[in-house]
């Protein structure tokens, strides 16, 4: 996820102790076997492990390695902060430089293929890991592969996505705040563009449906799923990204979409103004943008699916270092995280994470989650119990990173002039994609 932080090193550090880690194995009961205590006998001495990490998260590690740490008396980590817009050039410069990487990997959705091209990852698909792709939920799988169709990494978090919004606003120009109405007000895209012209219109141009094209667009994207990368290897840029470019073009001039940037502090304050309604939103959004950025909202806000369905946007992967001299400790830690019942709960209870296997979801109560801030809507069942098991997402590729770049440059166009027309958008993305890639093949 999109978090920055200051770059340094930490040593969390306790006097604890680990058994050496237990795989997955080939039962179904995956999550029973993940749960075999890791600690050691009383009076069993253990070699003092230290296990390095690289990540940005500190809501989710801290907890989670302090948790862990009290359960395995001789590991300590050795953290440092690296914000995941740095993070591959970090991993580039290291392995130039023949310095050695962390025991344990992170990976941010924006840069995922990207880093997994890189060959420095374990195959958690053998054994003694034997993870299978029928853990997991089906869109989330091709998140965590490779080109060669191995599982390298483990999403921390499943990241379903919605249109949240103001309920105050959505009565005002709608008639109704309720979700299911709205969802079936807004069929598609199409009906998203003519009411953002009604509400323009009403409004005499002071509210717009969304605040910034950056949220826009990662809706946009996610409606029809596909890989930017076609089977002889070339960028299909025009397939992937002309309707993105003409529906942008028509929500701008229906004045469907305010001239914030993202991820500004202008964006951040347009969650408690009383000028936009939609905000794109992602699980994590609510805790990490919403409620911090609207304190005073509670009871005012919904969330609905979108036209085209709920869609996954975000997400950080933890795998091991294939040269890591800590791979059984390094595993033990993921499945703690991921596929055990306490870790699980941590990572719910600090950072409202929802592991990516499926057998915790078969509880009515791990899904549940009714929040008063969103007028007490059960927003866990709309986001775990329908979105997730419907989602659909491309796997991903080594070139998405450079394709989001150059699509950040062409949103600013798109919005920093009403003249700017689809067609130009389209030829400049191609246009710079092709500067960054000048041996790839675009089209």
């Amino acid at each position: 996820m999109k978090k920055r932080k200051q770059t340094g090193t930490i040593l969390l550090s306790s006097v604890l102790a680990i058994s050496m880690m237990v795989g997955c194995g080939g039962s179904g009961n995956q999550t029973a076997e993940s749960e075999k205590s890791s600690e050691t006998e009383s009076g069993t001495s253990a070699d003092q492990v230290v296990l390095t990490y690289w990540g940005w998260d500190s809501q989710f590690y801290k907890p989670l390695m302090d948790a862990y740490m009290k359960k395995n008396p001789n590991i300590t980590f050795e953290v440092t902060e690296v914000a995941s817009t740095d993070y591959v050039t970090k991993v580039q410069q290291t392995l130039a430089s023949g310095s050695e990487l962390p025991d344990l990997m992170a990976s941010e959705s924006s840069y995922r293929g990207q880093m997994l091209s890189i060959d420095m990852w374990e195959d958690l698909t053998q054994a003694p890991y034997n993870v299978r792709e029928d853990m997991f939920f089906d869109y989330a799988v091709g998140k965590m592969e490779n080109s060669d169709g191995k599982i390298v990494c483990i999403d921390e978090t499943v990241c379903p996505a919605v249109f949240a919004y103001k309920r105050d606003m959505a009565k005002k120009y709608f008639g109704t705040d309720d979700p299911d109405e709205l969802e079936a007000m807004f069929t598609s895209v199409d009906d998203v563009i003519e009411k953002a012209k009604e509400v323009h219109e009403e409004s005499e141009g002071q509210v717009y449906l969304f605040a910034t094209a950056g949220a826009v667009n990662a809706w946009l994207c996610n409606i029809k799923p596909m890989e930017v990368v076609d089977e002889n290897g070339d960028v299909i840029f025009t397939k992937k990204f002309q309707e993105v470019f003409e529906n942008m073009c028509k929500l701008r001039d229906a004045g469907g979409i305010d001239v914030i940037q993202q991820w500004t502090p202008q964006d951040n304050a347009a969650y408690a103004d009383s000028n936009h309604i939609f905000y794109p939103a992602a699980n994590w959004s609510a805790e990490y943008s919403i409620k911090p950025n609207d304190p005073d909202g509670s009871g005012n806000w919904g969330l609905m699916t979108p036209p085209g369905g709920g869609f996954s946007w975000g997400g950080t992967a933890l795998g091991i270092n294939k040269d890591s001299k800590n791979k059984d400790a390094a595993w033990d830690f993921i499945q703690y995280c991921t596929m055990t019942k306490e870790g699980v709960d941590l990572m719910k209870e600090n950072a409202d994470y929802y592991t990516p296997v499926k057998s915790f979801y078969d509880e009515p109560e791990f899904i549940s989650k009714v929040d008063p801030y969103f007028g007490n809507q059960d927003v866990g069942k709309l986001l775990y119990g329908k979105v997730v098991p419907e989602m659909t997402v491309p796997a991903v590729t080594e070139y998405d990173g450079v394709c989001d770049e150059v699509l950040t440059m062409v949103l600013q166009s798109i919005m920093g002039d009403n003249n700017y027309t689809a067609e130009q958008a389209l030829e400049d993305g191609i246009t710079e994609v092709k500067n960054k890639l000048p041996d790839v093949t675009v089209k």
